[in-house]
């Protein structure tokens, strides 16, 4: 006896290193001449990977059925949650693969590009003290996450700094700049996108947005040559510009 595998696994590479986070999903598809049926769904894990296990449906194999008429014409479609407007856009869809034996698991990988838009955004331009762009420096984004305001946030008190405590932040990405000093980086979604939120007295807070700020680092050794003012409470649906003049 044979065991059915119902299992369409793979890995999704997002182009330009863009971090996958809760953005991502795929869907399974059974191609029909009429309605597609859904056979499927699962999140993109952090490394790209996604596995879908199907049910049982009368495209399963039997001996009492013709050889390949029942088995599924399978596709996916990648999806995207638009951090905008909240809805999932489909990015790619894979070809059709007809005919698939249930006995056995089915890879289907694919590469996406995550549309560019300001939302969930960190951008800006490094330039020089003269306005020149500076080219190839790696920019890191961070959202500034003291302890004190974690604590104050969920007592709903003001935030205070702890003597002696080290800055502390959650990292968002990295980028290089081009040519024209410009870099973009896009930080995967998190629990400061929905707003507002509401503090244990039940009052409306902004301290589940992140405060951003960003690093240049050293070129040709360790260190970081620039550290950027904190931009408080940024909306994610709008983004947040911080650009960059460094000295000789």
């Amino acid at each position: 006896m044979f065991v059915v595998a119902r299992r369409i696994y793979g890995k999704i590479n997002v182009m330009g290193g863009v971090p996958v986070g809760s953005m991502l999903r795929v869907v399974a598809w059974d191609a029909d001449v009429d309605d597609d049926d859904h056979m499927g769904m699962a999140p993109v894990a952090e490394d790209g990977t996604y596995s879908i296990e199907y049910s049982g449906e009368n495209w399963d194999w039997s001996p009492m059925k013709p050889a390949i008429s029942w088995r599924p014409d399978i596709y996916v479609v990648v999806e995207w949650m638009d951090p905008v407007n909240r809805t999932w856009k489909v990015l790619e869809k894979s070809k059709v693969y007809s005919n698939q034996d249930t006995r056995e698991d089915r890879e289907i990988n694919l590469n996406v590009n995550i549309p560019r838009t300001n939302a969930c955004m960190v951008y800006g331009c490094v330039t020089d003290l003269e306005g020149n762009p500076i080219e190839g420096y790696t920019i890191t984004a961070w959202d500034e996450d003291p302890f004190a305001t974690r604590r104050a946030m969920r007592e709903g008190l003001e935030p205070l700094p702890l003597e002696g405590r080290p800055e502390a932040a959650e990292f968002l990405g990295s980028a290089v700049t081009n040519e024209n000093g410009e870099y973009r980086i896009q930080y995967a979604a998190n629990y400061w996108e929905t707003l507002p939120r509401w503090s244990m007295r039940g009052e409306a807070t902004a301290w589940w947005r992140p405060d951003i700020f960003i690093k240049v680092h050293r070129k040709r050794e360790p260190g970081v040559l620039y550290r950027s003012p904190t931009s408080q409470n940024v909306i994610s649906i709008t983004g947040v510009k911080i650009d960059a003049k460094l000295g000789k």
